[in-house]
């Protein structure tokens, strides 16, 4: 996995004080079947709930609350690091990539927390899927982080080093989605993350093997040159 860059630390307090942030705007739902619930959202429009059961529009709105917070706390995590870089003069990328793991790690504990409220409100009463709405907000994440590096950073963190040019689209996209996932993976499942297939083309990898873009350990899947 990529190292930690320098700025770690003050990155990941930045990012736990955002999410410690969203999870206070969760907490008077959790209060729902006890009394009012008054709460703004993130437009600055009031909800204001009492004596109604946890159940229509009361729990759609719930579900629908913590998206624009979430993505306004994502953007101004990037916003940070990406300033924090400028400002110490260091490349963009270590730093930017920090906060994708941050984020990504705490973006699926944030809709685990309102799953298990919902669950609690309605005594496990059927909670929706929550597995498309991480993947959704990570991919939200992963495009907030592409916007703040630069061209040239693009080309020398996203494709390992070797000029953009040179690459086809589906390398491009292997080597983009090795990074985003931050560790090694078997084709099938490289190649569904990258593509959208999951039959590899065996000739692409080996050639790119060959090129020194990504190599394979034998039960740990493909990666790029230096991982574990």
């Amino acid at each position: 996995m990529t190292e930690r860059s320098p700025q770690f630390a003050q990155i990941e307090a930045f990012v736990q004080q955002e999410f410690e942030h969203l999870r206070g705007k969760l907490q008077p739902w959790a209060g729902f079947n006890y009394g009012p619930l008054r709460c703004t959202d993130f437009h600055g429009k009031s909800i204001s709930y009492s004596n109604l059961k946890f159940s229509g529009t009361p729990r759609q709105i719930f579900w629908q609350f913590i998206d624009p917070f979430l993505k306004d706390s994502v953007t101004k995590s990037f916003e940070y690091a990406a300033a924090l870089a400028d400002r110490v003069g260091v490349d963009r990328s270590a730093p930017l990539a920090d906060t994708l793991r941050l984020t990504e790690g705490r973006i699926g504990s944030l809709y685990r927390r309102i799953r298990q409220i919902d669950s609690h409100l309605t005594e496990g009463g059927g909670a929706p899927q929550i597995q498309g709405m991480i993947d959704q907000m990570v991919r939200f994440a992963q495009e907030v982080r592409l916007g703040w590096l630069s061209p040239a950073e693009t080309t020398s963190s996203e494709v390992g080093g070797e000029a953009a040019d040179d690459l086809s689209n589906n390398e491009r996209y292997i080597l983009q989605a090795l990074r985003q996932h931050g560790k090694r993976m078997f084709g099938p499942d490289l190649w569904k993350k990258a593509i959208g297939i999951t039959e590899p083309n065996k000739h692409l990898m080996a050639n790119m093997k060959k090129r020194g873009l990504i190599d394979n350990k034998p039960g740990h899947g493909y990666g790029l040159p230096g991982w574990p």
